[in-house]
């Protein structure tokens, strides 16, 4: 990407984490670049949204509300949130608490909630349960089974999972699909999906003997180079060699105030501190066309360089560009119910504590459950990462277990959020509000036994989220790579692309992360 000339202007569709992370970032590296905002909506965040309950209180969570541990993004976020002062905003959930333990939907209807073993108690029940049928062979035979020559990125995560530990994996990693993507583990591609261990068997011809065989699990040689980069940039606050060491302690790493903290967080600061960045809110963008050496947006606007980070057939709109079209559109979405159910006085996962549950594949799935949260549970479960004493030592290179305050009180409610559709919804659509409502009364009855009148006299809430996730199916790596060439060839290095379905993922971290990246590359301080 070529350099900004001095005093350049940059325009960002999108002040979602991506867009908020670029403009935060391109601010502190190039003070000189006018940066304006463009969202068409009345706020920041994007699918990051954080509500309160009317009469308790309580927050509600109507999309993302956790960030990876000891990620590279989250580092980053941290990292941030500590300079600007807001330390006592960030929460952890201990890998201990009960809160860490997560489920998977069995077809035991006596018992159907099905805990990932942590304990041998735990494993030898797994290893009875339909779920891990076939599973000791398949991990035994694995190392044995010959490599297999597969084009990259041509292999769905279920075969390629079924190939190397037969099908009892295509299962469980179903699951884990619709957790993370909203989608299906026969369309995703195995290379976007987990790359990590499509690159063992390539490398050593299997898994788990790639596995044994390789050096180290260190970060990625690119990923420490913009940790250093970012270090030489900004200073730190805890040497991230020190924070990721504490941050193994705690897989998931929360904002006491719902995680609509973060954008907020970053907005309120640029407002104060980057006189160089303007935000319009309420503005759809209707067309971004290049002339010469500049990009015009809506015909009157004149940009040194834009950046999207919007849902891509959005923008395959506003661009109307006829050879990026039919590329821009191959990118596919699943589109989310999410619901919000809060049930006042009495705890209903006191007896399956833990994170929440996933559903697999495989099952009987009427309602075309994805999974459930246990919100009331983690917030149980959250305890403050930085107090004062904890953050001194931090500083002073000192690491110790257990550094951060005790877990909460549990809560005498109970709070879940329930997930629909995904590629269930891609041929049927929404269901009417109705439907959905008598979907999360069979779902909280059958599976976590909680009482229909109580279900009934419950607050839920409804979120539709309409082409959210976007699918990183086979094809979709080498689908990606045309798009950024194409790009270039129609635009230069006038148009850039970020956010979930061109940045680097589609969680909260991943998203941030492309957002510093992306800055640190139009800003030319790299290059310097």
């Amino acid at each position: 990407m070529s350099v900004l000339k001095q005093n350049a202007k940059v325009a960002v569709i999108g002040s979602g984490i991506s867009g908020l992370s670029f403009a935060y970032y391109l601010s502190k590296l190039r003070p000189d670049v006018k940066v304006s905002v463009f969202e068409a909506t009345d706020r920041v965040g994007g699918y990051i949204r954080t509500t309160k309950h009317s009469q308790s209180g309580l927050m509600l969570e109507k999309g993302p509300r956790t960030l990876r541990g000891a990620s590279v993004g989250t580092l980053l976020i941290i990292d941030t949130i500590l300079k600007l002062g807001r330390q006592k905003e960030l929460m952890g959930v201990h890998k201990n608490s009960l809160s860490s333990k997560r489920y998977l939907l069995s077809n035991n209807k006596s018992e159907p909630l099905m805990a990932l073993p942590t304990t041998l108690k735990e494993s030898l029940r797994f290893l009875k349960d339909d779920l891990a049928k076939g599973m000791i062979p398949g991990i035994m035979a694995e190392p044995f089974k010959p490599k297999e020559h597969h084009e990259y990125d041509t292999e769905s995560v279920s075969e390629f999972m079924e190939r190397r530990f037969g099908s009892w994996s295509s299962n469980l990693i179903s699951a884990v699909c619709h957790g993370v993507f909203a989608g299906s583990s026969k369309e995703l591609g195995v290379d976007s999906f987990l790359p990590a261990l499509a690159k063992l068997e390539r490398d050593y011809g299997s898994v788990l003997g790639g596995l044994l065989r390789r050096s180290d699990g260190s970060t990625p040689n690119e990923q420490k180079e913009l940790l250093s980069k970012y270090s030489e940039l900004f200073g730190v606050e805890i040497d991230f060699t020190n924070l990721v060491k504490f941050l193994k302690d705690y897989p998931m790493v929360v904002f006491g105030a719902g995680l609509n903290s973060l954008p907020d967080i970053i907005y309120e600061d640029l407002l104060k501190h980057s006189p160089n960045v303007k935000f319009q809110f309420k503005k759809y963008i209707s067309s971004v066309q290049k002339e010469g050496d500049r990009v015009i947006v809506d015909e009157r606007n004149s940009f040194d360089h834009v950046k999207s980070t919007i849902n891509v057939h959005r923008l395959s709109n506003i661009l109307n560009n006829q050879n990026l079209k039919p590329l821009l559109n191959q990118i596919t979405y699943s589109s989310v119910a999410l619901v919000n159910v809060y049930i006042p006085s009495h705890n209903y996962l006191k007896d399956t504590p833990g994170f929440g549950y996933l559903v697999p594949l495989a099952l009987q799935n009427d309602e075309k459950l994805l999974g459930v949260i246990f919100d009331s549970c983690n917030e149980a479960s959250s305890r403050r990462l930085f107090e004062p004493a904890v953050l001194h030592d931090l500083k002073s290179g000192i690491v110790t277990p257990d550094q951060s305050k005790s877990a909460q009180s549990e809560g005498d409610y109970t709070k879940v959020t329930l997930m629909f559709g995904g590629h269930f919804y891609n041929e049927t659509g929404f269901p009417t509000k109705d439907q959905l409502i008598s979907s999360v009364e069979r779902v909280l009855q059958r599976d976590l036994k909680i009482d229909l009148e109580a279900v009934r006299k419950s607050t839920i809430e409804i979120e539709l989220i309409e082409d959210g996730i976007p699918q990183y199916n086979v094809g979709y790596q080498m689908l990606k790579s045309k798009i950024i060439l194409k790009m270039k060839d129609e635009y230069g290095h006038r148009l850039s692309l970020g956010g979930m379905a061109l940045g680097d993922g589609i969680g909260v971290p991943d998203c941030y992360l492309n957002g510093f990246k992306s800055a640190l590359e139009l800003s030319g301080v790299n290059e310097k």
